[in-house]
């Protein structure tokens, strides 16, 4: 290596080089604490080609060395710094490039997985090689399982198939895949010409367990996954994916609220990946329920405190979540969204409590400013909890702090009414509703509503600035002042807050100046 510098990024904007060989990286920290070492003039693939043929050599060898470096590697984090660093050295070389996939989809980091595939993919179109192709479709229908994006997934599935219709890892594949989407015909037939291909197999028994799982028949399903007399199916060296069998198990426990059960299939889960020891694998014991912080506790393991590796999605959901929520920095906020959002939607494809899980994407979608999304998200969780019969204030109040934002105040009321009497300990529920009530006039009910928030949570900024308004509109602007002004502490960089606090104190000067003398 001829020296240190910064390399452009290789991944998806999470991986930096930085540093000098011989500089041992921090085996846990994402991303910034994680060096990689490359050279000061590392292309893309573009670039690369437009080197000469020596050039091209030079850089295959260097690549070469690196990727020896990742198969001696003790650590996971030290073989994805060699795969990234050979990657971004030959990014000509679809091979690298599907086992750095691999091995982000190991940790968890399944964004920087996918755009590692699409590097592959551009590799193979410039120079195909034997296999790459089957390889790289199977890789792609693995990822879009993970994800529960079933359709894509049997798309890639079909394509693997196209090159090698007799491969048994895409029947397999395929197979899960038309289960998860609730084709169960369609899925056992693959579990037939599985079985009757090979009747020592027991791939079959798999795709059975999930064709029960999609076509929700949980006891079925749990037989066929779980039952003492498919223990064969456990031990079977015919499962390659012997990780995502032992998640597809903890997921019928879960949902069948079998704790325990589901405990120690996930344990079995992330025992079954091929990650190396160390390895950057934290595990955290996580509440199941958003609303029942002393309820059930299922593991996850995170990889670099932020991906999920192995474990409850929901668990994960519910922990994503709240990070969004207390984060305090730009960086974390975004992550934690998308960790959020991508989450929840897998629990939503996956029947994990899906009205509770529409219901937390659709207020992250709210905080994040997509109303449009918001809204739909809460608009369906709030019917699906009343035919439960559990109307759920805090889909109630979302709802009603989307008619606000956009100016539908009455329409917000009677949303903002049902959650208060549901939830009357809910201080954001209050402060909302003296804002509606505020707007559509009936400014007595909104003072109590207002005192009611802040009596509840004198930490309301919203509170204050609609109390303030409230006094605003009524001309009172003394009183104005006072309630802005503990608006403006809490929320000092709120310019909407101090606006109406400046407007407020000039027409307190003006009434003064106004008033006749003694």
């Amino acid at each position: 290596m001829r020296g240190c510098g910064t390399l452009p990024v290789l991944s998806v904007g999470l991986l930096w080089i930085a540093g000098c060989a011989g500089h041992v990286p921090a085996p846990c920290g994402y991303p910034q604490e994680v060096m990689f070492v490359g050279e000061a003039d590392s292309l893309g693939l573009d670039a690369f080609r437009l080197l000469p043929a020596a050039g091209q050599a030079q850089r295959h060898e260097a690549a070469a060395r690196w990727r020896a470096q990742a198969g001696r590697a003790r650590r996971a984090t030290e073989a994805w710094q060699a795969l990234a660093t050979a990657a971004g050295l030959a990014p000509d070389d679809a091979p690298t490039w599907l086992a750095l996939a691999e091995l982000e989809r190991e940790l968890g980091d399944r964004a920087s997985a996918r755009n590692s595939l699409d590097r592959a993919a551009a590799a193979i179109d410039l120079a195909p090689l034997a296999g790459m192709r089957l390889r790289l479709a199977r890789a792609r229908a693995w990822l879009h399982r993970d994800l529960a994006e079933w359709s894509w997934g049997l798309a890639w599935t079909d394509s693997a198939l196209a090159l090698l219709p007799a491969d048994g890892e895409s029947q397999l594949l395929k197979g899960l895949l038309l289960g998860q989407r609730g084709e169960e015909s369609r899925a056992l037939a693959v579990a037939g010409e599985i079985e009757r291909s090979d009747p020592l197999a027991s791939d079959w028994i798999w795709v059975r367990g999930v064709a029960a799982l999609g076509a929700e028949v949980l006891p079925d399903a749990l037989h066929w996954l779980g039952g003492n007399t498919r223990n064969s199916l456990r031990r079977s060296p015919d499962i390659l994916h012997r990780a995502d069998y032992w998640n597809d198990l903890a997921l019928v426990c879960e949902r069948l609220e079998r704790w325990f059960e589901a405990a120690r299939a996930y344990e079995s889960s992330v025992k079954s990946l091929p990650l190396r020891e160390p390895v950057c694998l934290r595990r955290a014991d996580l509440p199941a329920r958003e609303d029942d912080a002393e309820g059930p506790r299922l593991p996850v393991w995170l990889a670099f405190d932020r991906f999920r590796v192995a474990g409850s999605w929901r668990a994960y959901a519910v922990e994503a979540t709240r990070r969004f929520e207390a984060a305090t920095d730009s960086s974390s906020r975004a992550f934690w969204s998308d960790a959020a959002v991508g989450a929840l939607g897998i629990c939503i494809r996956t029947g994990q409590v899906p009205s509770a899980s529409r219901a937390a994407r659709g207020r992250v979608y709210a905080q994040l400013g997509a109303y449009g999304l918001a809204e739909a998200d809460l608009v369906r969780a709030l019917a699906e909890f009343r035919q439960q019969g559990r109307p759920d204030a805090a889909t109630l109040y979302w709802l009603g702090f989307l008619k606000v934002k956009g100016e539908k105040s009455g329409e917000a009321l009677p949303l903002l009414r049902e959650a208060a009497d549901i939830d009357p300990g809910r201080a954001p529920v209050w402060s909302s509703l003296g804002y509606a009530l505020v707007m559509t006039g009936d400014l007595v009910a909104a003072r109590v509503a207002l005192d009611r928030a802040l009596a509840l949570d004198p930490r309301q900024t919203a509170a204050w600035y609609n109390r303030g308004l409230l006094h605003f509109n009524s001309g009172r602007w003394e009183d104005a002042v006072l309630d802005l002004s503990r608006a403006v502490e809490l929320a000092p960089d709120n310019v909407e807050v101090g606006n109406l606090l400046r407007r407020s104190v000039l027409q307190v000067q003006k009434t003064r100046h106004e008033a006749p003398g003694p």
